[in-house]
């Protein structure tokens, strides 16, 4: 992944995207749609206490109208304490963090679904941690090296984590982080973990599972 695609440099910032659209008003309305449209599935994740409400109201001997009724207040209530939820949490979402100028940053500011916030100093940011994970493959495993690699920028009050694209060189990275966030103070750490895949068991990796006299498949339907 070539980093012009990680950091955008413009004529008045270098951009970090995060995520994809968001930073305007007109996204607002795009993401209260479609917090109408997932909240459907809140009462779905909550069944657990919507069934165990209807059953203690059996056990009342409450009628199946009261039952009903209870049921359908709680799904009603469930939908709609998640569809302002959904869409806060859309619109409070950062998107993209952006460093002005785009050469030697002295401000920056985070641009979320909703809006961007105002521009601040760099001054909230005292350090950017760059956290490489590698796992290697055990003798014979064919599978290859895995690498994971996230950046945890701690700005003041909060913090912002990021995942860049899978193969990004995380020491290019670095150093290009240095050049536009290091003039003003903050320090850009790398830090690399190391490990190795570990190995199955022979039971889990046998196709056959043997039972009392007989055995089965465990590749099987």
């Amino acid at each position: 992944m070539a980093l012009n695609d990680l950091l955008r440099t413009g004529p008045a910032s270098t951009d970090i995207v995060l995520r994809t659209g968001g930073g305007t008003r007109r996204t607002v309305l795009w993401y209260c749609l479609t917090a109408v449209r997932n909240a459907l599935m809140a009462p779905v994740v909550l069944f657990a206490p919507t069934f165990l409400t209807a059953f203690f109201l059996w056990l009342l001997d409450a009628s199946g109208g009261t039952v009903v009724t209870v049921v359908g207040v709680i799904v009603g209530v469930e939908y709609l304490l998640a569809v302002p939820l959904l869409a806060w949490t859309e619109v409070s979402t950062v998107h993209r963090i952006e460093f002005a100028p785009p050469e030697a940053a002295e401000r920056f500011r985070l641009v979320r679904g909703g809006r961007p916030d105002e521009w601040c100093p760099l001054t909230r940011l005292p350090a950017v941690r760059l956290e490489r994970s590698i796992t290697e493959p055990y003798e014979g495993d064919p599978v290859p090296v895995e690498e994971t690699l996230v950046g945890r920028f701690d700005f003041t009050g909060e913090q912002v984590d990021w995942k860049p694209p899978a193969g990004t060189d995380a020491e290019r990275l670095r150093k290009a982080l240095t050049a536009l966030l290091g003039p003003a103070g903050v320090k850009v750490e790398l830090t690399t973990k190391r490990g190795v895949r570990p190995k199955p068991s022979s039971a889990s990796s046998s196709p056959w599972i043997s039972g009392g006299s007989g055995s089965a498949n465990a590749g099987g339907c």
